[in-house]
């Protein structure tokens, strides 16, 4: 199944189609790698230090999608949806 991720980070807004930091629309598997130095956190001058609120929204074309969201840094987290 298809399913578009879409992330938005700091400001802990729901991420959408038209409101995201990252995000990923492709056909078939789909991932966002965000890294604690990505420029994205440079220009806005953000401390990575003290962690990040990520919100991360997925689109899924049909009724029956399976997907796993999965977290890796200091502290692991990973969770399946079906």
């Amino acid at each position: 199944m298809d399913v578009d991720l879409y992330v938005s980070a700091v400001d802990g807004r729901l991420p959408g189609e038209l409101d995201f930091d990252w995000s990923s629309t492709n056909v078939g598997p789909d991932d966002i790698y965000i890294a604690s130095n990505d420029t994205f956190f440079k220009l806005r001058n953000t401390n990575t230090s003290n962690g990040i609120i990520f919100v991360v929204g997925v689109k899924a074309l049909t009724d029956n999608a399976v997907f796993s969201i999965m977290m890796i840094g200091p502290d692991s987290y990973s969770q399946s949806i079906t």
